[in-house]
C-alpha cells in the first residue's frame, strides 16, 4: 500500500515538473544562453581593449623613437597612423602634441597646424586641455593668425599653464598692435616666471620699451597666485629667450 502511494506521489511530482518545464524551460534555457553570451562578450571586450591599448602604446613608442633618432618625415607618417587607428587613446593625443611641437620647431607650420587642430578636436583628459589650446595658439601665431590664437585662448582657465597663456596672449597683442594689453600680459609673465629665469627679465625689459608709447603708464595686473609650470615654456614666441 505504501509503495503504491509512493509511486503515485512520484508520478504526480514528475507530471508537475514536466508541466513546469514545458511552460518555463525554453525561457530558462534562453536566459542561461544570454548570460553565457554576455560573460563571453564582456571577456572578449576587455581583452580587445587591452590589446588596443598595447597596440597604441607600441605605435606611440615608434613615433617617439622616430622623433629621437629618425627623420621628422618618418615620425609624421607614424603619427598619422597612430591618430587614424587609435583616435580615442591618450597616446594619440600625446603623439599629436609632440608632432605639433617638433613640426613647428622645424619650420613646418602647416604640418604642425594639422596635429595641433587634431589635438584640439580630441582634447582627451580635462587636465590636458590648456596645453592643447596653448599648442594650437602657438601654431596659429607662427602662421601669422593672431586673432585666431587669441580666440583659442579666450575664456579658458589656464591652470598651471598660466605663464604659457600669458606669453601667447602677449605675442598676439603685439601682432595686433595692442601695446596696452601687451604691457599688461607681460606684467603677468614677469610675476609668474620662476625666480631667476630669463622670462621675467625679458618681460620686464620689453615692458620698459613699451612704457614710453603708452599714454598713461599702467601697473601690471594683480594676478592670483599660480604655481609655475613644471616644464619650461617653449622658445617659439618671437623675441622671447629660450629658458
Amino acid at each position: 500500500m505504501s509503495e503504491h502511494l509512493n509511486d503515485q506521489l512520484y508520478q504526480e511530482e514528475l507530471e508537475r515538473f514536466v508541466g513546469w518545464w514545458r511552460r518555463n524551460g525554453g525561457r530558462l534555457l534562453l536566459g542561461l544562453f544570454v548570460a553565457l553570451a554576455l560573460v563571453a562578450g564582456w571577456r572578449w571586450y576587455v581583452a580587445h581593449r587591452a590589446e588596443e591599448r598595447r597596440g597604441a602604446a607600441r605605435r606611440y613608442a615608434a613615433v617617439a623613437g622616430a622623433l629621437a633618432h629618425g627623420p621628422l618625415e618618418r615620425a609624421d607618417v607614424l603619427a598619422r597612423t597612430l591618430l587614424r587607428r587609435d583616435p580615442s587613446s591618450p597616446y594619440a593625443l600625446f603623439g599629436a602634441l609632440a608632432l605639433a611641437r617638433e613640426e613647428l620647431a622645424a619650420g613646418r607650420a602647416s604640418e604642425a597646424l594639422f596635429f595641433a587642430r587634431w589635438a584640439h578636436r580630441h582634447p582627451g583628459p580635462k587636465a590636458f586641455r590648456p596645453l592643447v589650446l596653448f599648442r594650437v595658439a602657438e601654431v596659429e601665431l607662427a602662421l601669422h593668425h593672431p586673432r585666431r590664437a587669441g580666440a583659442v585662448l579666450k575664456g579658458m582657465d589656464p591652470g598651471r599653464y598660466a605663464l604659457l597663456f600669458a606669453l601667447a596672449r602677449a605675442q598676439a597683442d603685439r601682432a595686433l598692435h595692442r601695446p596696452r594689453r601687451e604691457f599688461d600680459e607681460l606684467g603677468l609673465v614677469s610675476t609668474l616666471a620662476p625666480k631667476g629665469s630669463g622670462w621675467g627679465r625679458w618681460a620686464r625689459r620689453v615692458r620698459a620699451s613699451l612704457l614710453p608709447g603708452l599714454a598713461v603708464p599702467a601697473k601690471g595686473p594683480e594676478p592670483r597666485p599660480v604655481a609655475p609650470p613644471r616644464t619650461a615654456p617653449p622658445g617659439r614666441l618671437a623675441g622671447a629667450p629660450r629658458p
